[in-house]
Parts: C-alpha cells; sequence; structure tokens
C-alpha cells in the first residue's frame, strides 16, 4: 500500500466504496482492526492530523487517517501535510478526500515526488458523477443482482426522488429492497408505496428540527427513522446532515461577511463542478434561516465535526446502543451546541 491516497471527485459513493477497500487492504496488511481517524479543515488548523499520523497507535499497529474537504484547508495546513507526505510514518496511511477533480498544489506536487503513484495501482483517483444515461442500467443492474426484478419507469422514480450520487442510490434501494420483502417485483407503484410510507421523516426534515433547536422533536423524528429503516439508514441519515450542514456554514460565513440573502444561497455544488449551487427549496432555505439565528459560527462548525465523530460511533454501535448514540448526538448538537458529551 502506499502511505497517501487522494479521493478525488463529485461522486461521493464510489469515493466511500474506495476508502472502504483502502481500510480493508490496510487491516489485512496488519492482520486486524485498524484505527480511523477523520478530520475536517478547521480541526487541522494547528496541525492536528499531521500529529495524529505521527504518533504511534496505542490500539493497532495501522492508523487510517482521513482528511475530507482537503480544498478548504488553510495554507499553514497544507504546508504541514505536504511535509508529512515528503517523509511519511511507516504505522499509518493518509487519504486526502475532495469534491474537486484535482488537488490543492502543494499537496499534487508531494504525492508525485514521493513517487506514490502508477497507471496501475494510482494512489490518486478522480470519481465523476455517473452519465444520465448510465443511472436507470446501473439502478436495474443493483436490483438484479439482489435477486430482484425492476422496472425502467420504476428506477426513473427513484430517481427523480433521490440526490444523483450513488451513495444515496445505494442506501435507498437498500432500504426498498428491505420494505419489499419476499416481493422481489419492483414496479412504479411499490416505489409510490414505499416513498409515502417513509416521507414523513427523513434527514431533511431532522435537520430542520436541529435547526429549530428543537430537541424533543428532533429525538422523535430520529426514533420514527429508526423504527421504520433500523440501524442500517442511519449511515445515509448522517450523510445527509453532514451535507445539510456543509450549507449551513457556507451560508452563515457569507451572511457574516455581508453577502445579501440571494448571495448567500450559492453553496458548493454537491456535485463538485466547482459551479456555484443556488438553494432554491423553500424549506431548506428556512432551515438555514433558523441553523444562523439559532447557531454562531463557530457553534455550526462544531456540530459538523459531531456529525462525523457520532457517524463512527453510530456505525459500529449494536441496534439498541445506536438509538442511545443518536439521541446523545441530537443532545450534544441542540442543548450543548455542538460540545462533547461529558456524561
Amino acid at each position: 500500500m502506499y502511505p497517501v491516497y487522494a479521493l478525488l471527485g463529485p461522486e461521493s459513493g464510489e469515493k466511500s466504496v474506495a476508502l472502504g477497500k483502502i481500510k480493508k487492504t490496510l487491516e489485512k496488511e496488519s492482520g486486524g482492526e485498524v484505527e480511523v481517524s477523520r478530520f475536517y479543515p478547521f480541526e487541522t488548523e494547528k496541525g492536528e492530523a499531521v500529529e495524529e499520523l505521527s504518533n504511534v497507535s496505542l490500539f493497532s499497529d495501522k492508523r487510517l487517517v482521513v482528511i475530507s474537504q482537503v480544498e478548504e484547508l488553510k495554507a499553514s495546513a497544507l504546508k504541514a501535510i505536504a511535509r508529512y507526505i515528503r517523509d511519511p510514518s511507516d504505522s499509518a496511511v493518509l487519504v486526502l478526500i475532495t469534491a474537486e477533480t484535482r488537488l490543492p498544489s502543494e499537496l499534487a506536487d508531494a504525492i508525485k515526488a514521493g513517487r506514490f503513484d502508477s497507471k496501475d495501482d494510482p494512489a490518486v483517483r478522480i470519481f465523476y458523477e455517473m452519465f444520465e444515461n448510465r443511472k436507470v442500467p446501473w439502478l436495474m443492474d443493483r436490483f438484479r443482482d439482489a435477486g430482484y426484478r425492476a422496472d425502467t419507469e420504476a428506477c426513473r422514480l427513484i430517481l427523480d426522488m433521490v440526490e444523483n450520487d450513488t451513495r444515496e442510490l445505494r442506501i435507498t434501494t437498500a432500504q426498498l429492497m428491505s420494505y419489499l420483502g419476499d416481493n422481489k417485483t419492483v414496479t412504479s407503484e411499490a416505489v409510490e408505496e414505499f416513498l409515502s410510507h417513509t416521507k414523513a421523516e427523513d434527514g431533511y426534515s431532522l435537520f430542520r428540527h436541529i435547526a429549530n433547536a428543537k430537541l424533543a422533536a428532533a429525538i422523535a423524528a430520529a426514533n420514527s427513522i429508526l423504527i421504520n429503516d433500523g440501524q442500517q439508514g442511519l449511515p445515509g441519515l448522517m450523510a445527509r446532515l453532514a451535507g445539510q450542514m456543509e450549507h449551513s456554514v457556507s451560508y452563515k460565513e457569507k451572511i457574516e461577511a455581508g453577502a445579501s440573502e440571494d448571495e448567500a444561497f450559492m453553496v458548493p455544488s454537491p456535485y463538485g463542478d466547482g459551479k456555484p449551487y443556488r438553494i432554491t427549496n423553500l424549506k431548506e432555505k428556512d432551515s438555514l434561516r433558523a441553523m444562523a439565528r439559532n447557531y454562531s459560527l463557530v457553534e455550526q462548525r462544531r456540530i459538523m465535526a459531531l456529525i462525523s465523530e457520532y457517524d463512527l460511533k453510530i456505525r459500529t454501535a449494536g441496534t439498541e446502543l445506536a438509538s442511545i448514540m443518536t439521541e446523545q448526538f441530537l443532545y450534544c448538537a441542540i442543548v450543548k451546541k455542538g460540545r462533547r458529551f461529558a456524561g
């Protein structure tokens, strides 16, 4: 394995799959579990990620450190990480993730200098959004591989209702197949029934409760999602919250910088194409306004870090513990404004 990998591009689903493969390969090489740490740009301004990479893990022979949104790293952090890449630890693997299709020059040059790349086994990998004419066949193949038969209209309806990302599509199709049970035929009527059954509460409605600082409503919504989707729905839930928080932080930053509300609703594109993305959904606009009223910029950034922390905790928790962890996360986010639970 290389000591550093870079996963680029707008297709977060495929990047998640690639990250999972890197982790499994590292576990295979080390002969056991590896310690995983994830950082966002505002969490490594003082070199925290590099310090984590350089420290010897007390719990495993190898350590996997993931830095997301590397395009937002400040110059000092870029320099520190580039220096590390040129002289990496042999007990850690660093994974850089960005929605952009190229790395900041400091990091790209350091990877090139280290010769951590090859045509057959690239350390730098770009994941582009799926072409429109491949989406329906992709869905039909996914259902077929699982033993289901889906018609074209059903797949198109799913694409109309789900975000344009294979991670979201995987989560939704898994939930749909669980909902269908022994019925192995996926029709547009079945999809509509499923969407009607599950639309009451989702990651977006939960975010609205968080934005309005309504703890009881947020806990009720989370419990409803757990009842409907089970624990397998939680990773998708946290992913949606992370995406909404990214929009919220961008909105708050622009408002505080003196931008108009119309300008503030131009947020980073979820497709990573470099083009600004305008929020037009009235409910999402109201949620961002509520977040701006109820949480400072520092608090919002803490909540973003909290989502990353609890995402890992919830994934590894048992079914009963997952519910407790979710409620604990909501308490920390809403009542403690992003501060960690102290018992």
